[in-house]
């Protein structure tokens, strides 16, 4: 058995299914040849493999593949083995529907959230946001939420492990102003993202903690920034928050 090669298909069978991932109108055999600077027979021996078990599928135009419905299958298989989504479930379609907004549910991955659930109403705005998506924790109110509430050797550790990169001019770029935010939040239990992720854009979360009282997870609402005046903030911070309680009840806080 050939161990190298056999490494190597596999390899270049993932980098395939990598580069479909990011393109949604579909790729073809030639565009795909190109990007792994390999043969077209090499690339169509490994998509008819793919397209076997279902993990792309050719579109109208036979030439142009994409993903196939068995990612769906086993994401929905890793969704459902998420206890918090599971646990948030009914609790944030309600926030959705009671604040007239998107609501999002990340947890804790690494130096960063990952975004496990998202619900948005009629009111559609478009966002960085979509679920199984990263974002930095030191510039979205779900990340500060998560960072507020982890012991202080932590939060050093995450904020020292990534670059506190600009995205807008609200953004907070060094942890010697983060951490009088972090400390404000702690207080308060609740987060806020004013324009310091996306321009246009302004969120309130609040932690969610487990049995162990951990913090785990975050909710948050988003909404347009325009309308940030408009808002009854106390209202809408007592709705997140207690969301937030309400799905750690869940989990057994």
């Amino acid at each position: 058995m050939n161990t190298n090669g056999t490494v190597q298909s596999v390899d270049r069978a993932l980098r395939i299914i990598d580069l479909l991932a990011e393109a949604p109108e579909g790729m073809g055999v030639t565009e795909l040849a190109n990007r792994l600077n390999v043969s077209k027979s090499t690339v169509h021996r490994l998509l008819a493999s793919l397209l076997q078990k279902g993990y792309v599928k050719q579109g109208n135009e036979r030439d142009v593949y994409t993903l196939g419905f068995t990612f769906m299958e086993m994401g929905e298989r890793v969704a459902e083995s998420i206890d918090v989504r599971k646990a948030a479930g009914d609790i944030i379609h309600d926030l959705a529907k009671a604040t007239a907004s998107t609501v999002h549910l990340v947890q804790l991955e690494g130096a960063q959230v990952v975004y496990i659930d998202k619900v948005e109403t009629y009111a559609r705005l478009r966002l960085f946001s979509r679920v199984g998506r990263k974002a930095p924790l030191y510039c979205t109110g779900v990340g500060k939420a998560l960072l507020a509430f982890q012991p202080p050797h932590v939060q050093d550790k995450l904020l020292g492990e990534q670059e506190m990169i600009r995205h807008t001019p609200h953004t907070i770029t060094s942890k010697e102003a983060m951490m009088p935010e972090l400390d404000k939040i702690a207080q308060e239990g609740v987060a806020y993202d004013r324009e310091e992720h996306e321009l246009g854009v302004t969120c309130v979360a609040a932690p969610i903690f487990d049995f162990h009282r951990r913090a785990v997870a975050a909710v948050s609402v988003t909404m347009p920034h325009m309308n940030a005046e408009t808002i009854d903030w106390e209202k809408t911070v007592l709705q997140v928050q207690r969301a937030a309680v309400s799905i750690s009840r869940e989990l057994g806080h």
